[in-house]
This record gives C-alpha cells, sequence and structure tokens, in this order.
C-alpha cells in the first residue's frame, strides 16, 4: 500500500495555491470549487464524471475544472493510486492574469 501525502502551497506573489496529491486510491465524491483547477495527472487511472460526461483519465492528461463545475471521481484496479499535481486559482485572479492590455 502506497502512502497518502497531500502537499499545499500557497504563492502571495502568483495569487495561486499548488497542490501534490500522492497515493491516494480513494473516491473523491461529486463536488464543485468556486475556483478554476488546472490539475495534471502524474500517474494512476479515474474514472472521472463531470457534468455528465463519463471519462478515464490517465497519466499525461492535463485537467481543467472551470469554478462551479460538478465533479467526481473513482479509481480503477489496474492503476488505483493517484499522483497529481495542481494548481487552484481564484476567477478574480484568472480575470486579472487574463487580461491583454493593448500597447499605445
Amino acid at each position: 500500500m502506497e502512502t497518502i501525502s497531500r502537499t499545499i502551497r500557497h504563492d502571495e506573489v502568483l495569487g495561486l495555491e499548488a497542490f501534490c496529491l500522492q497515493g491516494y486510491a480513494q473516491p473523491f465524491p461529486r463536488h464543485f470549487h468556486d475556483y478554476y483547477v488546472l490539475g495534471f495527472v502524474v500517474s494512476g487511472e479515474r474514472k472521472l464524471l463531470c457534468n455528465g460526461l463519463n471519462l478515464q483519465v490517465f497519466p499525461g492528461n492535463l485537467l481543467i475544472f472551470n469554478p462551479r463545475e460538478n465533479h467526481e471521481c473513482v479509481s480503477t484496479s489496474r492503476a488505483p493510486f493517484l499522483h497529481y499535481l495542481g494548481f487552484n486559482i481564484l476567477k478574480k485572479r484568472m480575470e486579472e492574469i487574463s487580461i491583454v492590455k493593448r500597447q499605445v
């Protein structure tokens, strides 16, 4: 059995939160966030249900969840232990970094 670890770091300068989940086999029940989530699957496989779509998630996949987007996932028996890297970005911060300013 793998050791479960969760590391979360908040960066004031960038205005985002970075996290790492490792060794997770348990399901993540249906939930949503009030912020954007960008995640990268390092290892493990999951069955993901997001907005009514059933998806398979594999290592190398990049996931993007919009604020308030319902999602849930369970591990597969083939590769049950999840290693996942992600960023949580507040909606206001995403707007700030996405604005293209015109140069005069």
